[in-house]
């Protein structure tokens, strides 16, 4: 997430460099909204091997980009979105979602400073082991410098810390999510851009985490960890356009650590293409090490963790009549690092999650589209007891100026 976010900082600020920072211009502002509606059937509302519970649903969806230009040397970044999740009968699964973001950029002849802060409220699944949903309030700042030694190279430096809380009182197999997962994060990273082509830009990354569990014992309280990667950054004019890194992430093997040692491949790739004027196909890849809920009271390490993998691809064919077809396919993976244990019983837990979507759309003008939509996901697991799979359909509109 923190590497992540970094690099979107990056590829934002050199992108609207060339293009005016917004869909509309309001006075000052420039705005670009989004809107996104669904509404239709979930045929297993808490992922659950036996006695699905069905249960109609709608989702409302609105974001917004802001940017305002302050002078010649200020500007003033903005996001803001919210979910609206509606359960007919099943009102506890009812939430309302926030999240919000503030960046302040001032540029000083090569160099641009920037800092903000963000935070927000959500109410979802966020991990391999929990398939309740419940809120997570989380909130952040940041800071760093943007340094352009030259036009095509730059060195970006940032710092971040942020606090992420659970809702209180949801239990995952005797353990209290809040209990385990409450942390704070800090993180400082330094990023290198040196642009080989115009459309192409070569990445370097290097990340220090140190997450500190608010409620774990002393003794097994921090987990410090590295990221290192590099690959590249591909402009939206580029045949291939999106982002491809490819790095390791390491945690230490020491007394004091939370979580137990690893060292093992990074990625984080999000590619597009058109390959004909009717057609673009998409390609993801992200493996990176979650933090599980369960403690491992038996070993020397208080936190479990699970290396996390998912890989998958769309195609998106304009059809005629207006219509757009849209599938996706991806195939998620957890492999725990510890014994996990359930029920008293400990395994080595290995998840497997396949997701498959299909969408027909028409068209109304460029930007809204309606339709309906299909989804099938299904997860294999040797725990017993925890295997599901369920089906969502209904109907779909989107707004995307």
């Amino acid at each position: 997430m923190l590497l992540t976010a970094t690099l979107l900082i990056a590829s934002r600020a050199s992108a609207q460099e060339k293009s005016k920072p917004g869909r509309y211009r309001l006075g000052p502002f420039y705005l670009t909204p989004r809107v996104l509606l669904t509404s239709g059937v979930d045929t297993n509302v808490y992922n659950s091997e036996v006695g699905a519970v069905q249960d109609n649903t709608l989702v409302l969806s609105p974001n917004l980009d802001l940017v305002i230009p302050l002078g010649r040397r200020f500007r003033f970044k903005g996001t803001g979105s919210l979910d609206l999740n509606y359960f007919e009968k099943e009102e506890s699964e009812r939430s309302t979602d926030l999240h919000g973001t503030g960046q302040l950029e001032l540029r000083l002849g090569r160099a641009m400073i920037f800092g903000g802060t963000g935070g927000g409220r959500q109410k979802q699944r966020f991990s391999s082991d929990i398939d309740q949903r419940l809120e997570r309030r989380f909130d952040e700042i940041h800071g760093g410098i943007d340094y352009g030694a030259t036009r095509n190279i730059h060195a970006i430096l940032q710092g971040r810390q942020e606090t992420t809380t659970y809702q209180d009182g949801v239990v995952v197999d005797g353990q209290e999510v809040s209990n385990a997962l409450d942390r704070d994060t800090r993180s400082g990273s330094a990023q290198f851009r040196v642009g080989v082509s115009t459309r192409t830009t070569l990445i370097g990354l290097a990340e220090i985490q140190n997450d500190v569990f608010l409620h774990a014992p002393t003794a097994f309280r921090e987990a410090r960890s590295y990221r290192y990667a590099g690959g590249f950054d591909f402009s939206p004019k580029a045949a291939v356009r999106g982002t491809l890194l490819i790095g390791a992430r390491v945690f230490p093997d020491a007394e004091s650590q939370a979580v137990p040692p690893f060292s093992g491949l990074m990625l984080n790739v999000n590619l597009q293409a058109s390959p004909a004027s009717f057609a673009q196909v998409t390609a993801t890849a992200v493996r990176d090490v979650q933090y599980s809920v369960g403690s491992v009271s038996s070993l020397d390490a208080f936190r479990n963790s699970y290396v996390s993998s998912v890989y998958g691809g769309g195609l998106t064919v304009q059809l005629p009549l207006g219509l757009l077809a849209r599938g996706t396919i991806s195939f998620g993976r957890a492999d725990y690092l510890l014994p996990y244990e359930f029920q008293g019983t400990a395994y080595d837990r290995l998840d497997r999650l396949r997701t498959t979507a299909i969408a027909i759309l028409r068209g109304f003008g460029r930007a809204l589209h309606v339709g309906g939509t299909v989804q099938w996901v299904r997860r294999d697991t040797n725990v017993p007891g925890l295997t599901y799979h369920g089906t969502s359909y209904g109907v779909l509109a989107e707004l995307v100026p």
